[in-house]
Order: C-alpha cells, then structure tokens, then sequence
C-alpha cells in the first residue's frame, strides 16, 4: 500500500496517507462503538497495512510550551499531526484488542456447538488477549505534554490558534480513550473467565466514568462542542453502561434487604 504512493509528490503523498487513515478510523469507530464488521484491518491484505502514518510536512508553527505560558519563557516547535497519529493508534489498538474477542467469541460458540458445554478460556488466549489490553490501555501514556489533560488548564488562557487546535485534540483523544475503556469492559463482561468478577467490573466502569467526567469538567467547553455530533455519542453510550451499574446495584441493595 505504501508502495502505491512511490513517484507522488511529497504532499499529495502525504494527503493520501490522511484520507486512507481517516477512513481507516472511521470503520473502527463503527466497528467498536456500532457493533459493525471490521472490514479494513491487517488481515484483509497479503502484506498487512504498511501505508505509513503521516508526517506532518505542512509547516510547523511555534507555540508556547504548556509549562511556560505564564512566563513565556521556552518555546517549542510542534505539529498537529502528533495528536492525529495518538487518535490513530488509540483506534487501532482498540480494534485489536476487539478483533481477538470476537474471534474467541466465534470458538467459544463453535465447541459449544460440538459439546453443549461452556467453554473455559484457555491461558493461552488469555496471555494473549491481556496483552493486547495492556497494549490498548496504555497507547496514550507517551503523549507529548501539550496533549496531556493536565495541561487543559494552561492551553485554555493561551490565545494562539495552535493552542486551542490541541484544546480540541487532546479533549478527543481523552474523551475517546475513557469511552473504549468502557466499551471494553462491557465486552469483557461477556467472556466465562470475566463473568464471575462482576463487581469488579462495575468499580471499574464507575471509575471510568468519573474519569470521562472529569475530563469533560476541565476542558473548555468549546472544545468538546467542536468535535461534534459523533463526541456527544461517545459520551451518550458510556452514560449508558453506568446506568447498568447503578440499577444492578439497587438491585443487590434490594437483594441485601431481602435477606
């Protein structure tokens, strides 16, 4: 794939590699968040996905380093295009981690079919599928600092154009990443070895929550209404899995009370 893009100008070359990667995203996002096909992935070419991420060749304007807007005292060269490849990895690692669950999903039918028994998952799948949940959850911990949440604060009083474009980036990524947490739990839920740790699966869909919460307190609220319909979506859904929590806790509560 990256070879098609040989003899191209550098940034129709580079306008290429942004349309095939947007497109790319956009069928994870139906994928993860709709419950769709997976019909752009490594396994659907012989050679596997080798477009490279983009680069950013467009000129890179200089911004004040979050650290030292107040005294304006560094500055740093940065680029956009950082904030698009963190998106980038976040959607592809998330479609990883559900491809491999719904490939054990379809075993774990096919040897109930044949035995009428619940199958256990094996250690091997296992291993594997925690792996690629590590590989998932921590996909953003390297993160310039001018993409960090904690920064939304010192980006929020800057008034350079830049800034506000990595308001807006960095409300995306952070909101994005807390919603596929919890898609994720929620699919976790449904494999025989999660199944027993229920509880722990609400704790942990609860502080998912008061994570996105959070995040969605301190970003300026111009930046989460810039991302638009699809934003307020993710947000939607993960409301959604918390109001599970919350009735099957009244509904334990109930159970207490019974007893």
């Amino acid at each position: 794939m990256e070879t098609s893009l040989e003899g191209l100008q550098p940034i129709e070359a580079e306008l290429r590699r942004r349309a095939f990667w947007i497109v790319y995203m956009g069928d994870k996002s139906a994928a993860i968040l709709n419950n769709r096909p997976i019909t752009i992935h490594k396994f659907s070419f012989e050679s596997g996905i080798t477009t490279a991420y983009p680069t950013g060749i467009e000129d890179e304007a200089p911004v004040l380093s979050p650290r030292n807007l107040v005294t304006n005292s560094e500055v740093t060269r940065i680029t956009c295009i950082e904030g698009f490849n963190a998106n980038l990895r976040l959607w592809q690692n998330a479609s990883d981690l559900l491809l491999e669950l719904r490939l054990i999903q379809d075993r774990e039918q096919q040897d109930m079919s044949l035995s009428d028994i619940q199958p256990l998952l094996n250690a091997q799948d296992k291993d594997r599928l925690d792996a690629l949940y590590i590989r998932f959850i921590t996909c953003l911990d390297d993160l310039p600092p001018y993409l960090q949440s904690y920064t939304f604060a010192a980006l929020a009083d800057g008034s350079r154009e830049t800034a506000k474009q990595f308001l807006i980036q960095c409300a995306n990524l952070q909101v994005s990443i807390h919603c596929l947490r919890m898609v994720m739990t929620q699919k976790l839920e449904k494999l025989p070895y999660y199944k027993s740790a229920i509880e722990h699966s609400d704790l942990r869909k609860t502080e998912i929550a008061r994570d996105m919460l959070r995040v969605i307190q301190e970003a300026p609220f111009w930046s989460l209404q810039v991302n638009g319909e699809p934003y307020v979506g993710t947000v939607f859904l993960s409301h959604g899995y918390v109001a599970d929590v919350v009735r099957r806790s009244k509904r334990y509560d109930s159970l207490g009370r019974a007893f």
